[in-house]
């Protein structure tokens, strides 16, 4: 009577520890029986749940990457046209400045790389309003 009583204990010894993989063989019809079939079910649901937690900050450092790669781009995208038009706003901004040829070149570069900087602006707006839909919005908290 005292058998399976000791093998079930040395098997919730080892799920303690973290061993979920092996499985008890008991076969009874009575209380103990009940128990080593309760604990099994318990032991595959904690294997599954462990699981999918595992798969779940999978895709959480998954989506920090992502994210993390995708402001890189946007700052990298943002600061080109910027360095532009401020480079060029440097150069005629000087006091002793009288290039008109010059001025016409940087006046062109300034507006067209305000008009990229624009486009990306909007970009970026239009992208944060598709993230704010509830489909996506509820996705993101289900992680």
């Amino acid at each position: 009577m005292t058998k399976p009583l000791a093998i079930l204990n040395d098997w919730t010894k080892k799920v303690v520890k973290g061993e979920y993989d092996e499985s008890i063989h008991l076969s009874s019809n009575d209380e103990i029986g009940e128990l080593a079939t309760n604990f099994k079910e318990m032991q595959v649901s904690i294997k599954e749940d462990i699981h999918q937690r595992e798969e779940d900050k999978k895709k959480i450092i998954e989506l920090e990457r992502q994210r993390t790669q995708f402001f890189q781009h946007i700052t990298h995208e943002l600061k080109t046209p910027l360095t532009t038009i401020s480079g060029y706003a440097q150069i005629i901004g000087e006091e002793d400045f009288e290039d008109r040829e010059f001025l016409q070149v940087a006046a062109n570069r300034i507006n067209n790389e305000s008009k990229r900087l624009h486009e990306l602006v909007t970009t970026i707006l239009d992208s944060t309003k598709y993230a704010n839909t509830p489909k996506v919005r509820f996705s993101l908290q289900a992680l």
